[in-house]
């Protein structure tokens, strides 16, 4: 499920279903692989490459776990 606040610009969108993925493609917050990306930009950018859906570090999502599954990610984003 996909929603915009209020005045929330038409790129939240994306960036906030990229962070939701990454948090459930790992088990744990999108903000972690923020200051990866800064601080290893390589290996941040290979991971680009062969996953099947773009990813985005950034603060604002975390997995949604069921019994200690990890079952899907949840993200807002205002930007």
């Amino acid at each position: 499920s996909i929603s915009r606040l209020d005045g929330a610009p038409a790129v939240a969108v994306p960036a906030a279903r990229s962070k939701a993925y990454l948090a459930a493609l790992v088990g744990k917050s999108s903000l972690l692989y923020e200051h990866d990306s800064e601080r290893h930009p390589l290996r941040f950018h290979g991971w680009q490459s062969v996953l099947p859906e773009p990813v985005f570090g950034g603060p604002g999502a975390v997995p949604i776990r069921r019994n200690e599954h990890v079952v899907g990610g949840f993200s807002s984003s205002t930007s």
